[in-house]
Parts: structure tokens; C-alpha cells; sequence
């Protein structure tokens, strides 16, 4: 299939947003979504990749903060939570958009790229000005590919320009700044992090996770706090509010329906859990909207 285009999204700040998507793709993005005002936490439903050219920003995807400074490329992947979105107005660059679809047929280099970021830090960091000044050069072709009219030509094009970004990206460093992720504590913070955002919705007790890593719930918590200066419960419960309050955010749920997503045995027990965390009722925060 064609790669259809959505057009340049005019959003505010600095960042040039284009989207690439199939033609049975649905709306890749909603645009009052993405320039929320009340700053509350959204979940993507593309991979977004964010080349940063002039002016850089902390953002916060999946509960960490990310330094993303001048050069440095950020990839989010589809279903992340972006907590504090309008700190994206404050990055200047070019920013593509890929339905998850797009994702799946684009050459496989790329997609060994984007692959391997799941695990650790989703920041490339450029090593060198060489590889910045392809990729720069690739971004203001892919600008102009994408005005162009649709044709197989068209899409030739562009997938020749993402398969010469993907091979210079694909030896690039992956790491969050600042980190030395080869560390014990590190890599144990790292899992730990990786399997909470694949299982908090089903599992809230330190002792799962703990056993995954095959360590005492004790030393364990012990390892996170050294790593993070939080407990694990606190970064458990983090993600299961965030969680909630995007699916009460997106009015298509009700607290029922919601307590039934995030596995609580009743309505009482989330409404407990939900005030003790955020002091307000889930019904409470969904009238406050």
C-alpha cells in the first residue's frame, strides 16, 4: 500500500510535525490531543521520532525524564504515556509521525533501530557531527518527498530516505545522558522499569517483580531506591494513576470499566487507591475536566 500523507500539522512551537501513515490507516493524530492545555498525560498511538535541532527540552515518557538536547533524536514508541506534553512546544525541530502500520513495512534496519530503544533510554545521541549532518540532510528531503504528489515513485523515495537514516542511525549510541547504564543497579532499575510498564495492570506488589530479577523483595527495593531514590511501590503506583487518568481523560471509559482494565477486584478498592495517590475520588477527577 501507498504511504498517505496527512499533511504538516501547525501546532504551537518549534517543532515541523509530519505524518506518514497507510492509506486504511485511520486519523494518525488528533490535533486538539496534541495541543492539550490542561497538560495532562496522554498515551501515542503512533512512533514518534523527534529530531532536535535548535533548542532542546526535559520531556517525561513512561515516568522518566529525558534530557534532550540540540542533535540528540527521540523515538516514542506506540502506547507510551507522555506525561507533561506542552514540555514539547519547547523543542525546535522536525518531528515524523508513523501509524503503527507504517512501522511494520519500513525496511528492516529501521525497525531494528526503533527495536532495540524498548529496553533501555529512547535517546540517540549523535557521536559525531558526520552522522547529525546525514540525517540532517535526509530530514530536509523527507520535508520535500512528502509534498510531493502520492505515486509509487513517491513512496520509493521515501523509504530509500528512511533505509539511509536507519543504517546511519543503527550504530549510534542508545543511552539517557548523564547514566552509566552498564551498572548492576542500573540494569536492575532498567528491567525493573521495563517490566513494570508491560505488567503494572496486572500486577502491583513489589514481590512480582522482585522474583522476575530472581532477588529478595528487601535487596530488590533496595537496588531501585539506590537507583532511582524512590521505593518501588511508589513507581508501581505511578504508572497505575497515570494509567487511569489517561482512560478517564479519554471520556470512553467509566470508573467500572476502568477498575476492570487496571485488575482491581472492585470499584471501592480503585476509588481507594485512586484518592489515597491523587486526593480526589475517580469520579471526582472526571467531573473536574
Amino acid at each position: 500500500m501507498l504511504p498517505k500523507l496527512e499533511g504538516r500539522l501547525e501546532l504551537p512551537g518549534g517543532l515541523a510535525y509530519y505524518s506518514m501513515a497507510l492509506e486504511h490507516d485511520a486519523q494518525l493524530a488528533d490535533k486538539d490531543n496534541l495541543t492539550t492545555s490542561d497538560d495532562m498525560p496522554v498515551r501515542t498511538r503512533f512512533l514518534l521520532a523527534i529530531f532536535c535541532n535548535d533548542q532542546g527540552a526535559c520531556v517525561n515518557i513512561n515516568m522518566q525524564d529525558y534530557d534532550i538536547r540540540p542533535g540528540d533524536i527521540l523515538v516514542v514508541m506506540p502506547g507510551s504515556i507522555v506525561q507533561h506534553p506542552v514540555s514539547f512546544y519547547h523543542l525546535s525541530g522536525v518531528a515524523l509521525m508513523l501509524s503503527e502500520a507504517m512501522y511494520h513495512v519500513l525496511p528492516a534496519n529501521y525497525r531494528e533501530v526503533v527495536k532495540g530503544m524498548e529496553s533501555s533510554a529512547p535517546v540517540i545521541i549523535m557521536p559525531n557531527n558526520e552522522q547529525h549532518d546525514v540525517i540532517k540532510e535526509c530530514l530536509s528531503l523527507l520535508e520535500m518527498l512528502m509534498r510531493m504528489p502520492k505515486s509509487c515513485h513517491r513512496e520509493d523515495a521515501l523509504q530509500g530516505c528512511l533505509q539511509v537514516m536507519s543504517n546511519v542511525l543503527i550504530d549510534a549510541p542508545v543511552k539517557q545522558r548523564g547514566e552509566n547504564n552498564h551498572t548492576k543497579v542500573q540494569q536492575t532499575y532498567t528491567t525493573f522499569i521495563g517490566n513494570v510498564a508491560r505488567d503494572f495492570r496486572e500486577h502491583r506488589d513489589i514481590q512480582y517483580y522482585a522474583a522476575l530479577q530472581c532477588l529478595s523483595p528487601k535487596y530488590f527495593g533496595q537496588i531501585i531506591s539506590s537507583a532511582s531514590g524512590r521505593y518501588p511501590i511508589d513507581i508501581i503506583r505511578d504508572y497505575v494513576i497515570v494509567e487511569a487518568k489517561v482512560l478517564l481523560c479519554s471520556r470512553n471509559y467509566n470508573v467500572e470499566q476502568v477498575t476492570n482494565i487496571l485488575h482491581f477486584s472492585s470499584q471501592s478498592s480503585f476509588g481507594k487507591y485512586f484518592k489515597k495517590a491523587t486526593g480526589v475520588s475517580p469520579s471526582g477527577f472526571m467531573n473536574g475536566l
